[in-house]
């Protein structure tokens, strides 16, 4: 017949687990006994030292085997507000950790977790408790999006007549040069719509109409050295007099896809 439980129940009840902590039962026995009631009130005692040094702050973790929630723990009836720390909480200790976004708040975390009651994800938490306002709240800092930040920079134009204004002539330039904060430095991913090319964002375009193969002429330049594909187009280009880096910007009122220019078959 087998009527084994478990270790507690075989050595007795009141034994301390093997790291020193008192048994989940006689923690709850102590809390009770102290009219600990909060989870609060919990955290609060323990910070000013006024817990057993065999206390766990982190219950849960601890007892995780025998753990069903705080509300057992600390043996009341009511649901509180959170089994974690309070949002103002874990907003000093956030900032109190230089935590700036959102994968800094992970590392940390998993620094904190047995030392705290901490939430992993604080915005799914405090959100349905309505507690939670913002990571730029939380984090102390400014966080902008990408969609904010794009309603404060320069038009395309505006930016144009910056490149010019500061005869920046190159690709290599535009990296290398320091830019004011509100012109960003993917300009070509920014500004889609109106993005024809860097030679015609640095207004060399129209010195290069002139020195160009007609569209013609470079795909038989092409053809004729059997290309392979764009890779090896814009590794050897420069190899043949006048054809341009982007053929696909140049000729685009001929421009029917790479295959066709190379003369490939899908």
């Amino acid at each position: 017949m087998n009527t084994w439980k478990n270790w507690r129940d075989f050595l007795g009840e009141n034994i301390r687990l093997q790291s020193g902590w008192l048994s989940y039962e006689d923690a709850k026995k102590y809390l009770k006994n102290k009219r600990i009631k909060t989870v609060k009130d919990f955290i609060k005692l323990n910070r000013e030292g006024k817990l057993p040094t065999n206390l766990p702050v982190t219950a849960r973790n601890v007892y995780k085997n025998d753990w069903k929630g705080w509300t057992d723990f600390l043996g009341t009836k009511i649901m509180f507000d959170a089994e974690f720390i309070s949002y103002k909480e874990l907003k000093k200790i956030v900032q109190k950790y230089n935590v700036k976004r959102i994968s800094d708040w992970r590392k940390v975390y998993n620094k904190l977790k047995d030392k705290y009651e901490i939430p992993y994800d604080p915005k799914s938490f405090y959100l349905k408790r309505n507690k939670w306002k913002s990571y730029k709240d939380l984090f102390g800092n400014v966080i902008v999006s990408n969609k904010e930040k794009n309603k404060n920079i320069l038009s395309y134009l505006e930016i144009k007549k910056f490149v010019k204004k500061n005869n920046i002539r190159t690709k290599d330039e535009w990296y290398k040069v320091k830019l004011p904060n509100n012109i960003p430095r993917s300009v070509h991913t920014i500004y889609q719509k109106e993005w024809n090319g860097w030679p015609n964002f640095f207004d060399r375009e129209k010195n290069k109409v002139q020195i160009f193969l007609n569209f013609n002429k470079a795909k038989y330049i092409i053809r004729k050295n059997n290309f392979s594909g764009q890779y090896e187009y814009k590794n050897n280009y420069k190899k043949f007099k006048n054809l341009p880096s982007n053929p696909h910007i140049y000729y685009k009122k001929e421009w029917k896809g790479w295959y066709d220019f190379l003369g490939k078959k899908k």
